[in-house]
């Protein structure tokens, strides 16, 4: 069944068609969700709310652009909202002073980059950060990121080459700043 008709289905309160459009979805919106929040916990909590919005919104689905489309840019909505909420609530436990840290002891050079490179990606600007994590880790080409973020593909192609650039210099930073000297 193609999406038109199972959003048509969904649109008629056809339960079974909404369990088909989670199923052939799920992957698709959890591993974006995972993406952006770098947790499986958090990443199935967003992946939940996403489905939700679907089945609230469906109705406001224009077709202007594909169904897979529209559904990234509900999954990258709501991840860098609750991105946004974690840093305001995180702002408001240190504001009252407990502050709270896990100390892990990190053993491997490969889970040192990786904790690095995910620093390095939530400095940068939502932007940036949105068109590589898509282009990236979800290997969608310009042009379909150009159609899920509203802007022209060179817009697409500027902002992949300024968050390389500006992950570059964040990380080498972080890593200057770690040396004792």
């Amino acid at each position: 069944m193609v999406d038109s008709e199972l959003i048509n289905q969904i649109l008629d309160k056809n339960q079974d068609a909404f369990k088909e459009l989670v199923r052939r979805y799920r992957k698709m919106v959890s591993h974006t969700c995972y993406n952006f929040v770098r947790s499986n916990s958090d990443a199935e909590y967003l992946a939940q709310e996403v489905f939700i919005e679907i089945f609230v919104s469906i109705k406001k689905f224009r077709k202007q652009s594909s169904f897979s489309t529209w559904i990234y840019r509900i999954c990258i909505n709501k991840s860098l909202n609750f991105i946004q909420k974690k840093k305001r609530e995180s702002k408001m436990i240190e504001a009252y002073g407990e502050t709270l840290k896990l100390d892990v002891e990190i053993d491997t050079e490969e889970h040192s980059r990786v904790l690095l490179l995910r620093k390095g990606l939530s400095q940068l600007p939502n932007k940036q950060k949105t068109a590589l994590v898509l282009h990236k880790c979800n290997g969608i080409p310009h042009k379909e990121i150009s159609e899920i973020m509203g802007l022209s593909v060179s817009a697409i192609e500027s902002l992949i080459f300024r968050a390389k650039t500006n992950l570059k210099k964040i990380i080498i930073d972080n890593e200057l700043n770690n040396i004792n000297i």
